[in-house]
């Protein structure tokens, strides 16, 4: 257990935090949160990401890159994230289409992951992955952050804030749309830059 192992397990035990925080008010409303419950959700969403940063860099750093490690990365990655993305899901900042676009592409990289192990190849990573990580990460402290300053807005009585109100819905999906569709769009590539992988066992 290394210092970025035990930074990659924080991710993993603190993902049902993230649910206890989202839905402490009793409703599946994020909305209605205390404008405090918003502010420890923003503050563990940023901290999922500074994390996810941060564990590879000290594994790089401090030379403790372990197969552990390896493993844990990118189940930490899936469990916090889907977590994020079903609690959207149940306020209603995304729709169920865009929540399963996710999750396909998480078990289909899983999948072609473990087709390489079988033949001693080793996945590499894509470009596309890393700008998929980066919109996830981007999409979840935006939304976030705009519910935040949304309850501030509100909360100081600021003119536009009913003009703010009634497109919230709208700039939250509308963020979810351009993670998906780089989501897909990383399917497709991993999927095309294995072809010849895949050939030998769909032919």
């Amino acid at each position: 257990m290394t210092l970025a192992t035990k930074l990659t397990v924080t991710r993993v035990v603190s993902s049902p935090l993230f649910m206890v925080l989202f839905f402490m008010d009793g409703d599946y409303q994020y909305d209605n949160n205390p404008l405090i419950l918003k502010f420890l959700t923003l503050l563990l969403a940023i901290a999922f990401s500074v994390l996810d940063g941060t564990d590879g860099f000290f594994a790089r750093k401090r030379n403790e890159i372990s197969n552990l490690g390896k493993l844990l990365d990118p189940y930490a990655d899936k469990i916090s994230n889907i977590t994020v993305f079903l609690c959207f899901l149940a306020s209603g900042y995304a729709q169920v289409w865009m929540v399963l676009i996710i999750v396909y592409r998480d078990f289909t990289i899983s999948t072609l992951r473990t087709i390489c192990a079988a033949e001693n190849i080793i996945l590499a990573a894509r470009k596309s992955g890393k700008q998929k990580t980066v919109f996830q990460a981007v999409a979840i402290i935006t939304i976030l952050s705009l519910s935040f300053l949304l309850d501030i807005v509100r909360l100081i009585h600021v003119p536009t804030h009913s003009f703010l109100t009634q497109y919230w819905s709208l700039t939250a999906n509308f963020f979810m749309f351009l993670t998906c569709f780089v989501t897909g769009f990383s399917i497709i590539d991993y999927l095309i830059a294995n072809k010849q992988l895949l050939k030998k066992y769909f032919k």
